[in-house]
């Protein structure tokens, strides 16, 4: 959520963080914005070489700790923010309104040639799935053009449509490594939260190479250990370690089996800007 307030810009994600410090070039509100007031949904991204976001360039970015840590990504993986929406413009709350007209009033409160960039529509959706999907890309966003904004709330006016299954799950343990894997983990165990309880969603320790390995493993070593969090006991329940379910990472499948486990996870990626509480079995 970009906040526009008299010349000032406040930057948080999903699960409210504040990350304005991590994007500096994004600081620029009288070159960026016509509007005085206003609330945007957006997202930050970093683009490769090839035209296409590359979402761990986004979330290094937000783990840098220094200044000079700042300004070296910066440099090296430059921001881009797309803009989806608008909430609210120049003391007037348009959440109700129809989005192709919150589009409008987006368009007009953003100049060009910044980095910010209204995210651009189609009413060909078929056709945008086909060439997303041919990309590589992760899916489309099919949203009924009079949709009102609905904040915190699902809708059938607005559609998550992916080109692949992907899931965000908490990371509730990990298997102790063994062979080249002795100072890592073997694999991750998963979970969601059905209610207030916490679901087993199977392991996963597919997807990682020997960099991603040592850096889920450092983030792992932070979480204190826990009492297995849920009443069934896996097979290799002697050699897993439970841990407090503070991470989300998000994992590709190819379907869930009858009891509700994973078939053929393959881990994608840690999702920093996820609570746990956003992974439940209802999404």
């Amino acid at each position: 959520m970009i906040t526009l307030d008299e010349g000032e810009i406040t930057i948080r994600s999903r699960s409210q963080r504040p990350i304005a410090k991590y994007f500096p070039e994004l600081l620029i509100p009288d070159q960026a914005f016509r509007a005085t007031n206003a609330l945007f949904d957006a997202e930050i991204v970093c683009f490769d070489d090839g035209g296409k976001p590359f979402f761990e360039w986004a979330v290094r970015r937000i783990q840098q700790s220094t200044e000079a840590g700042i300004a070296r990504f910066q440099a090296k993986h430059p921001a881009i923010c797309l803009m989806f929406d608008c909430l609210y413009l120049d003391g007037r709350p348009i959440m109700s309104e129809p989005l192709y007209r919150r589009k409008e009033w987006l368009a007009d409160s953003i100049r060009d040639n910044t980095p910010y960039r209204v995210s651009e529509t189609m009413a060909e959706g078929v056709s945008l799935f086909e060439a997303v999907s041919k990309l590589g890309l992760e899916g489309i966003m099919a949203k009924e053009r009079k949709s009102p904004y609905l904040p915190g709330r699902r809708s059938p006016t607005w559609l998550k449509i992916k080109s692949h299954r992907t899931m965000e799950a908490i990371i509730i343990g990990y298997t102790k490594g063994k062979g080249d894997r002795g100072n890592v983990f073997g694999a991750l165990h998963l979970g969601c939260y059905n209610g207030d309880q916490i679901e087993y969603l199977g392991k996963v320790g597919t997807g990682f190479d020997d960099k991603l390995l040592r850096g889920v493993m450092a983030e792992l070593a932070t979480l204190k250990e826990v009492v297995r969090p849920f009443k069934e006991r896996p097979l290799d329940d002697a050699q897993s370690v439970w841990i407090e379910p503070s991470i989300v990472c998000e994992v590709r499948y190819s379907s869930l089996t009858k009891d509700g486990r994973l078939r053929e996870p393959v881990f994608l990626r840690l999702r920093p800007d996820m609570a746990p509480e956003d992974c439940d079995r209802e999404a």
